[in-house]
C-alpha cells in the first residue's frame, strides 16, 4: 500500500491574499474550499481530479522560522531573470542571502514562505530526464541524502531537506 501526495499546504495570516499570488505564480485555478469568519482554506491546482495541488489555510499564528520545506519553480518560457523581475511584481521578494555559485534564485511569496526559481527551460524536456533536475539525482532511487551526490548544498539546508524541494512548472 502506498500514499498519493493531496496537498502542499500552506499556513497563513491572509489564505486569500497567498492563494492569488499562487495562483498567479503557476496559472492554476484557485479555489475557495472552506469559509467561516476566521478560518478560510483555498486550493490551487492544475484542473479538479489533478494529483496535486496547493493550499491555503488561514492560521491565527504567524510564521517564526525558515520553512523546511519548500518549493523549486521553473519559468516554462522566457529566462529566470525575467521570471524572478516578474513574481517581484506579483509580490515576492529576493531573498538577501543568496548563495554564490547556484543556479536557484531564492525569494519568498507575501507572507516570507520561502521559494526557489530554477533557471528557465522547457519543462517538458526536463521531465523526459528522468532522475535529474539542474544536477540533483532522483530520490526515487534510494535515500534522498544518498542521491544528492554532487549536487551544490544549499546553505544551512541539510540533503534531505534539499531533496524534499517540490519541482513545480510555471505558466508564463
Amino acid at each position: 500500500m502506498t500514499s498519493a501526495v493531496l496537498n502542499i499546504t500552506f499556513d497563513c495570516s491572509d489564505a486569500s491574499a497567498i492563494a492569488r499570488f499562487w495562483a498567479a505564480v503557476t496559472g492554476w485555478k484557485m479555489r475557495q474550499q472552506y469559509f467561516q469568519p476566521g478560518q478560510e482554506e483555498f486550493s490551487v491546482g492544475p484542473a479538479r481530479g489533478s494529483d496535486i495541488r496547493l493550499y491555503f489555510v488561514s492560521v491565527p499564528e504567524p510564521k517564526t522560522v525558515k520553512n523546511r520545506l519548500h518549493l523549486d519553480v521553473v519559468p516554462r518560457d522566457g529566462s529566470q531573470e525575467e521570471e524572478v523581475a516578474r513574481l517581484v511584481r506579483l509580490g515576492a521578494s529576493v531573498g538577501a542571502d543568496q548563495p554564490v555559485g547556484v543556479g536557484w534564485v531564492i525569494l519568498a511569496d507575501p507572507e516570507g514562505n520561502e521559494f526557489c526559481v530554477e533557471p528557465g527551460g522547457i519543462v517538458e524536456d526536463r521531465r523526459r530526464r528522468p532522475g535529474r533536475r539542474d544536477g540533483h539525482r532522483s530520490p526515487e532511487l534510494g535515500s534522498p541524502a544518498a542521491n544528492l551526490g554532487s549536487a551544490p548544498a544549499k546553505p544551512g539546508i541539510s540533503p534531505d531537506q534539499q531533496a524534499a524541494s517540490v519541482f513545480l512548472p510555471l505558466s508564463a
